[in-house]
């Protein structure tokens, strides 16, 4: 039954992240989803993002130091609803926007 659950909204966040034009790795297990993201920093969107209500975590976190995954994202996909995650997406949009906005400004 779990995995059902899980795997509703780990749809619903692909369907959601493709909805805006992002393209996610396929997960074949676990609870996160990868995102890569061009050419963005993505401590400064993870920042951003909980200013607009939503928690990212940036991809370098989880890579060596001489690795780089700068524009990286790893997003959960277990711990909310459908809907929840469809506005967390909504959220993390707004947050690109105004780091785009402001890096162009």
């Amino acid at each position: 039954r779990l995995r059902v659950c899980y795997r509703r909204r780990y749809l619903a966040l692909q369907a959601a992240l493709e909805g805006h034009g992002w393209h996610p790795a396929a997960v074949c297990g676990g609870m996160f989803m990868w995102l890569e993201l061009d050419a963005i920093d993505t401590q400064s969107l993870a920042a951003e993002a909980l200013r607009c209500g939503v928690a990212v975590v940036p991809g370098e976190a989880f890579y060596p130091a001489n690795m780089s995954a700068r524009s990286a994202l790893r997003l959960n996909f277990t711990h909310c609803n459908e809907l929840a995650i469809e506005q967390a997406v909504s959220r993390l949009a707004v947050a690109i926007e105004t780091l785009q906005r402001q890096d162009a400004g």
